[in-house]
């Protein structure tokens, strides 16, 4: 502090108690001064405050809402009690003690005065979602299924902290399937819902009913005949095995025996043979024998 207007002779006494045209301070106060010479002194001259300032402490940033945002939502970031004279400046070049963030990133903020910079505030991380892709269902195996199975649906690539809903009521990446039934899935998040997935068929499936065979005509055969069986009551896509080894619809026997049928699924054998069929005994007359008598003439 530098005392002007001095007259010749003139000593220059400070508030301090320090004396001198001028002094160097670095503490905080009101500062005046008083010339005195051989007359006396002179009124105290005007006061110059000296203030004392620091670095801004370190920041703490606050989110109006979820810092998670959908397509057209923002969010507001802010910092609470900025000092009195100090600047604000964001990490993505914005000032001023709020902003308004669209973009996903990590946000910090600093805030100077005249004596230097705050360190940087805590980063808030902002992260932008959509809704869910369309889902795709996979099953592990045949949806085809017999009495006592079951077939596993599941959703593979599911997004984090996305959840999965069935068109059965169930939840998760992943249900375990005993009924019959359409089944499909939705994947939501906080934006809302994706499009409905894929739908798998699963079908309930039961060993095939007994055939029930006939003969085309009579089952005593004398030598040389045959007799058509038929099997009636076959399942869509069913085999049927007789059990003198034929297969088919029908067959043409003329060995004497007992016949009988069973129908398996021609899938993989899938659910297992129905019960055997009724059965139908051929039988073959004996060869005539002519009996030759003697007779006396």
């Amino acid at each position: 502090l530098t005392a002007d207007n001095l007259c010749p002779d003139c000593t220059v006494h400070w508030s301090t108690g320090e004396t001198g045209p001028s002094i160097t301070v670095s503490t905080a106060g009101m500062y005046t001064a008083t010339l005195s010479n051989v007359c006396g002194d002179s009124p105290a001259s005007g006061a110059v405050a000296v203030i004392t300032n620091t670095a801004p402490a370190m920041p703490s940033i606050a989110a109006s809402g979820s810092t998670t945002l959908c397509p057209g939502q923002s969010v507001v970031l802010n910092l609470a009690d900025v000092c009195a004279g100090c600047a604000v400046q964001w990490s993505n070049g914005e000032i001023g003690p709020d902003i308004t963030v669209f973009t996903e990133g990590l946000y910090t903020a600093i805030i100077s005065n005249e004596c230097g910079d705050s360190p940087a505030s805590d980063a808030i991380p902002v992260i932008t979602e959509t809704v869910p892709a369309v889902p795709v269902i996979a099953a592990s195996g045949l949806t085809a299924l017999c009495p006592g199975e079951s077939v596993v649906l599941s959703l593979a690539d599911v997004c984090a902290g996305c959840t999965v809903q069935w068109s059965n009521g169930e939840s998760g990446t992943g249900i375990t399937v005993a009924a019959a039934g359409m089944y499909t899935a939705i994947v939501s998040n906080v934006c809302g819902d994706s499009p409905v997935s894929n739908a798998i068929s699963v079908t309930a499936e039961a060993p095939p009913a007994a055939p029930t065979i006939s003969a085309s005509g009579a089952t005593t055969l004398c030598f040389g005949e045959s007799v058509v069986l038929l099997a009636d009551n076959v399942c869509a896509g069913c085999a049927v095995h007789w059990s003198n080894g034929g297969t088919g619809a029908s067959i043409t026997v003329s060995a004497a025996g007992t016949y009988t049928a069973i129908v398996s699924n021609t899938d993989s054998n899938l659910c297992g043979d129905s019960p055997a069929s009724n059965a139908i005994t051929v039988t073959i007359h004996p060869p005539f024998v002519p009996t030759v008598e003697l007779s006396d003439l």
